[in-house]
């Protein structure tokens, strides 16, 4: 978590010459062990004493042992959980984006929480009071649920590492939004999908670079994140594919692009690549000349220029997001009842759950019809075992002005 600053002047003074620890600037004593900065708090006697009994454990690379009576506070158990989520940020097993969401869920739990609270004197009631806090600032059931699966992963990690002597009883109250409610909050939404009609105003409006990402999302089934993170060379422009692993699950996706489609990521690899190096293999990186911090590095910064782009072309504020093209996506191509087919364009995995009847938006086949966009499947080629089957999908194009018929090519995999 971030710790305040201290100037200079306000830094302690070493209590002795010698003395191994030095001020950090957090107000903290530290010391760099193995390339790494240890914390010691900020009692220069305590802080000694701490690090003689760990100082062994810490140049030896091993995990130090607790003393016999130190009881976890609510501080120590976020950043201790933190510390270890950066080090699968570090190894690639987590993204970047999932890692900021246990920092912000565990932002909420020192507030409300308390700080300096001990873990294993929370209650039922102080869990109701968190829940309570969640309902103030998140917009959804979904997110509640997101967020309350998070944060039990920081209790959950106490106890497995023997922080605490059993589990924390959060209690009725922070068990996570049944099934039926969440579709009960889901059939008094709108519906998460565009006509066609608005997707073409929106290609119409846009710059090149938001352009080449609706398309993505219409034609790919991309998400705001699958857009921020999209490599260049997983495209393969002559060939009309895209085939890019899912950030958020890891599965494999090959996806047939269409000609707009490949035209418009030509118009913008042709740009300049960005100066920084963490950005030289991106295709969406804004502009070249800017700071790094000013490039598309995640699916916020997506979602905040598509919504410029609605304002401009007087989408109401309450219309869907960039994700509901994904769903546009799901909803038209499941009329060709191949899901195998779909599942290797949208990146679903065979365990998670009928995700496509979630993204979902049509009532009926006829529902689909009225948007001006229908995928009928036609008779599958023959394929040789273990190789890549790939399907005639016949599909009345939304992009093309006037409509019109167009072949192409699905991935299956058998």
């Amino acid at each position: 978590m971030a710790k305040h600053k201290h100037t200079p002047s306000e830094r302690p003074i070493k209590p002795w010459p010698g003395f191994p620890l030095y001020a950090h600037p957090s107000g903290q004593w530290a010391k760099k062990i193995r390339g790494k900065t240890q914390y010691f708090g900020t009692d220069a006697e305590a802080a000694f004493k701490l690090y003689q009994g760990q100082k062994d454990d810490l140049e030896a690379g091993r995990t130090p042992k607790t003393p016999d009576d130190y009881r976890l506070t609510v501080k120590d158990m976020v950043n201790l959980c933190l510390t270890m989520k950066d080090s699968k940020l570090q190894s690639g097993e987590l993204q970047l984006r999932t890692y900021k969401e246990y920092k912000r869920c565990g932002r909420r739990l020192l507030r409300v929480l308390g700080r300096e609270w001990l873990v294993e004197h929370l209650t039922p009631t102080d869990f109701l009071k968190l829940r309570r806090d969640m309902t103030k600032t998140l917009k959804s059931l979904t997110s509640v649920k997101a967020d309350i699966r998070k944060m039990k992963v920081f209790f959950n990690f106490a106890y497995k590492e023997g922080y605490i002597e059993g589990p924390v009883k959060t209690g009725e109250a922070f068990k996570s939004p049944s099934t039926a409610a969440l579709r009960r909050e889901r059939e008094q939404k709108p519906k998460r999908m565009f006509q066609a009609e608005q997707i073409r105003a929106m290609l119409a409006a846009a710059k090149p670079q938001m352009k080449a990402m609706i398309l993505l999302g219409i034609n790919c089934a991309f998400g705001n994140t699958d857009c921020a993170l999209l490599p260049k060379n997983r495209l393969d422009l002559k060939g009309g594919w895209g085939r890019f692993t899912r950030p958020k699950t890891g599965v494999r996706r090959h996806c047939p692009l269409w000609p707009e489609t490949v035209d418009a990521l030509e118009v913008v690899l042709a740009q300049e690549e960005s100066k920084h190096p963490e950005y030289k293999n991106r295709v969406f990186i804004v502009d070249k000349r800017k700071p790094a911090a000013n490039h598309i590095d995640d699916g916020r910064r997506v979602s905040k220029y598509f919504r410029l782009l609605l304002d401009s072309i007087g989408v109401p504020e309450d219309s869907p997001n960039f994700y509901a093209l994904r769903h546009t996506f799901v909803t038209i191509a499941l009329q060709t009842r191949d899901r195998e087919a779909i599942r290797a364009i949208t990146g679903h995995g065979p365990n998670s759950g009928d995700m496509l009847n979630t993204y979902n938006e049509a009532e009926t086949a006829v529902a689909g019809r009225r948007n001006g966009v229908v995928l009928r499947r036609s008779t599958p080629r023959s394929a040789e075992p273990g190789r890549l089957d790939r399907r005639v999908v016949r599909a009345n194009r939304p992009l093309a002005d006037g409509g019109g018929v167009v072949e192409k090519k699905v991935a299956r995999l058998d």
